[in-house]
């Protein structure tokens, strides 16, 4: 009788655990050995696929991980997601030696509040810990392979400065100060905190982003550095911002856009600088002094100051440049000679600006342009002349201006022209236009004051037209447009025109 009450206990226990072992049927993919048992309202860790390199478990509803979850079942996992569950601790999972291979964990969308510094996830390279509710002073799990850490999204103020990792990201937080010394961390990003303060010590930076905080000093002592993100901030000096690099200037992109500046004399450790954003400051004039030094730059971005005039020396430094932006701001017109020395550059976007009138010699000196936008200014006429100092010009937008008139019949200087934008302006006569520019692909017209379209233009001289834009026209059809009719036919634009007089069809 005590022997069967042993055996009946011994079934039971049994049955209970295997009742209580978990279990789901879910998609695995026999080729890449990933298991997706996502969206399946699971509350536990399934172990019936204990061959899987990536296992994907988020959109569920588990809250709970216990120790004997991961205990040599996955031993070939690589990737985990754990992401949108319920879970509030991971110290069973960091704690697991049974998952000597995981590389990638994701645990996005949970309630964890809090890490432990043990790891036993030896492979662990990167985790990511966005959208929880980490809070209070962070630590950093010790994951002996640990590189990458991402816990964007939480309410941390602050942060362990003891075994920092290669890469951090602490987006979307509540850290006030930042002091460091760390000759580990090779990115930082720290955008959209509260950061007032900001200093580190350290070896190789690729990048440090602090954009949208509130700083206004700013010291770096490194031994290079490749990329700076500050745009967002309280700086009114270029002075303030302090980057001292003892292997040399290496420092490629700077981003200080949306601050206070009105000048931009170059500081020493920005000497070798290829990428200038300072949009949305308060720059206005350039002068010849007002970029000085920046002899490297290749690309360069005003957009939206205050900019009402451009000296003809002021880019005179600038002989690299391929890129420049000067959209939003008050441009009236452009001195001959500013461009002068600008011969490698390939794109110029001057919109929404006061252009008014553009001379002859207004981009003398651009022989290698390739892009001009100038849509949203004011200008009622452009001279032909003009384009003949753009011979490798290939797209022209000069949409949503006042433009009557617009010329290009002597198109031989436009011979790489494919691409001419000019809706939303008052031109009526599109003989000057059309018909000239044999390798022209794409012109939009639309939204003028065009009311005939003639049809031997389409014949003979746009061979390489394939797509006209005629909508919002007041276009005037009758028979001769027949040919119109069937060219938009064969070649269909966005959107199909209407005719205002018509004697054979409302559209064309």
């Amino acid at each position: 009788m005590a022997i069967f009450v042993v055996l009946l206990c011994i079934g039971v226990s049994i049955r209970i655990s295997q009742s209580s072992t978990c279990h789901a049927q879910c998609d695995y993919d026999h080729v890449t050995a990933r298991v997706d048992c996502s969206s399946r309202n699971l509350s536990c860790i399934p172990v019936n696929y204990p061959d899987s390199l990536v296992m994907d478990l988020s959109h569920n509803d588990i809250s709970v991980l216990e120790p004997d979850d991961f205990s040599g079942t996955f031993t070939r996992l690589v990737e985990l997601y754990l992401d949108y569950n319920n879970i509030s601790d991971v110290t069973s999972l960091l704690d697991a030696t049974g998952l000597g291979s995981l590389q990638r964990l994701s645990l996005q969308h949970n309630v964890i509040s809090a890490l432990q510094f043990s790891c036993s996830l030896n492979s662990l390279i990167n985790i990511s810990l966005d959208y929880n509710f980490l809070s209070g002073s962070f630590s950093f799990p010790r994951c002996t392979a640990l590189e990458y850490l991402s816990a964007n999204f939480n309410l941390v103020n602050g942060f362990s400065y003891y075994n920092l990792i290669s890469a951090i990201s602490l987006q979307f937080n509540e850290i006030s100060s930042f002091r460091v010394t760390s000759t580990d961390v090779s990115t930082l990003l720290l955008d959209n905190n509260k950061i007032h303060r900001f200093s580190f010590t350290g070896n190789t930076l690729n990048l440090v982003s602090l954009s949208h905080n509130k700083l206004t000093t700013l010291t770096l002592t490194v031994l290079s550095l490749y990329e700076l993100n500050i745009a967002n901030n309280e700086f009114k000096d270029i002075q303030s911002v302090d980057v001292r690099q003892s292997g040399g200037n290496n420092l490629k992109k700077l981003d200080i856009s949306s601050n206070s500046f009105d000048s931009l004399i170059q500081p020493d450790w920005a000497e070798g600088l290829q990428i200038l954003h300072a949009d949305d400051n308060i720059l206005a004039n350039l002068s010849s002094t007002t970029l000085q030094g920046f002899s490297s730059l290749t690309e360069l971005h005003l957009a939206n100051n205050r900019l009402v005039f451009i000296s003809t020396t002021a880019l005179s430094q600038l002989t690299k440049l391929r890129s420049l932006y000067l959209d939003g701001n008050a441009l009236t017109s452009f001195l001959g000679g500013v461009f002068l020395n600008q011969t490698d550059l390939v794109e110029i976007s001057i919109t929404n600006n006061q252009l008014s009138e553009l001379h002859p010699d207004s981009f003398l000196g651009l022989d290698s342009l390739e892009r001009l936008y100038l849509a949203g200014n004011r200008l009622v006429y452009a001279h032909s002349e003009l384009f003949r100092q753009m011979p490798d010009l290939t797209t022209m937008d000069v949409s949503n201006n006042e433009l009557e008139v617009f010329d290009i019949r002597n198109c031989s200087r436009l011979r790489n022209l494919t691409n001419l934008m000019l809706a939303n302006n008052s031109i009526s006569n599109i003989s000057l236009i059309l018909g000239h520019c044999e390798n022209l692909v794409v012109l939009d017209l639309s939204f003028n004051q065009i009311q005939v379209v003639p049809c031997e233009s389409l014949k003979e001289g746009n061979r390489a037209l394939s797509r006209l834009e005629l909508e919002g026209n007041p276009l005037h059809c009758d028979c001769q447009s027949k040919f119109l009719w069937h060219w938009l036919r064969i070649n269909p634009p966005s959107v199909r025109p209407r005719c205002q007089t018509f004697s054979f069809g409302e559209y064309i």
